[in-house]
């Protein structure tokens, strides 16, 4: 009886695939949707906006993401990192990202439905900690 065994390594960057960031992302959406406080929060950078978040949340019908495309333009990334010198370039994922919002019909004048583009910029402190949103411009 003759047995084979092997092992290929395919990648081994650190703690789950790159794609994690962009996963982060798109999780965003869902719990948006779901107008789940509690797992928003542990998906962003810090809490400060969380009280805006809910306050949106209110009057949300639903929002649907488009497209999500990672930006490669090293102008936006190190403008980004000037302001965030703690943060290494590889643990910076920056997305374009095309959704469109709908708020229900007693939500304030300041939620317009239609569609939006945003960037999302997802870090993290290591390459062994999760990936988090650093709220920016986010309907």
């Amino acid at each position: 009886m003759l047995i084979f065994t092997f092992c290929v390594t395919v990648k081994s960057e650190g703690f789950g695939p790159i794609e994690d960031a962009e996963q982060v992302v798109r999780e965003y959406f869902l719990l948006k949707n779901e107008k789940n406080v509690d797992k928003l929060s542990s998906l962003l950078v810090t809490n400060e906006s969380l009280s805006s978040i809910e306050e949106q949340l209110k009057y949300l019908d639903k929002t649907s993401l488009i497209y999500i495309k990672e930006e490669t333009n090293e102008s936006i990334l190190n403008a980004y990192l000037k302001n965030n010198q703690l943060i290494n370039p590889q643990n910076l994922k920056v997305y374009k990202v095309n959704y469109e919002v709908s708020y229900n019909d007693s939500s304030p004048t300041r939620y317009k439905n239609g569609m939006y583009e945003s960037w999302f910029f997802v870090v993290r402190k290591n390459n062994n900690s999760k990936w988090l949103i650093d709220i920016n411009d986010i309907h």
